[in-house]
């Protein structure tokens, strides 16, 4: 399983701190893009910033893009812009961008999220044939489970995914923790996410990078 570091800062200083801080430890980064799109210029150097961010982690750490506020128009465009740079992936939500924006991308740069922040939907397989559609490179489900009943509902759609797909399984909430090690149980998961510290998870329920 491939391990998968978000960071979620402010600042260019900040992220590349924290980089040098993953080292090689993680297969990939997840560079959260919303504060960094906001600073003044930041798309005259961004491709500059990367070239960086590669020579502190190395060439075999992937670069996975995400930009959760403003909206769509603005993040399909920092995105894009984030591609086009040389970042590696992005990361888009099923249910907050229409297929067509979705479609602006490569499939193959394309992980395809669904987070549900308050439950264990009963109608995951049908969420699962929408994302389908658009044929990500990488299936991720973000759920929230409330007992270990609703942890053992979500591992059985985990066991029955399709075993050509490329997928990510988490749990968040109170007893997220206690999913996300269920869940690695399974050997499903083709990648994790894990926080570089407790300081910086940006879930409920992430695990720590050991």
């Amino acid at each position: 399983m491939y391990k998968i570091v978000p960071l979620h800062v402010e600042t260019f200083e900040e992220l590349e701190s924290l980089l040098r801080q993953v080292d090689v430890r993680a297969d990939g980064v997840e560079i959260w893009l919303d504060e960094l799109s906001q600073i003044p210029l930041w798309e005259e150097y961004l491709a500059g910033k990367i070239i960086d961010w590669r020579k502190i982690l190395g060439d075999k750490t992937w670069l996975l893009g995400v930009c959760k506020s403003g909206d769509p128009a603005h993040r399909i465009s920092v995105l894009k812009k984030f591609l086009q740079d040389g970042g590696d992936f992005i990361d888009l939500d099923i249910d907050q961008n229409t297929r067509a924006a979705l479609r602006e991308f490569p499939p193959e740069k394309l992980f395809l999220s669904f987070h549900d922040y308050e439950n264990i939907p009963k109608n995951m397989n049908e969420i699962l044939e929408q994302m389908k559609e658009v044929d990500p490179y990488v299936y991720k489900f973000a759920v929230t489970p409330h007992s270990e009943p609703e942890i053992e509902q979500f591992l059985d759609f985990i066991n029955h995914f399709p075993e050509d797909q490329k997928a990510i399984f988490t749990t968040m909430g109170a007893i997220g923790s206690v999913g996300r090690i269920m869940i690695g149980h399974t050997g499903k998961n083709w990648a994790g996410f894990f926080a570089l510290d407790a300081e910086h998870k940006t879930a409920s329920g992430q695990l720590v990078l050991e």
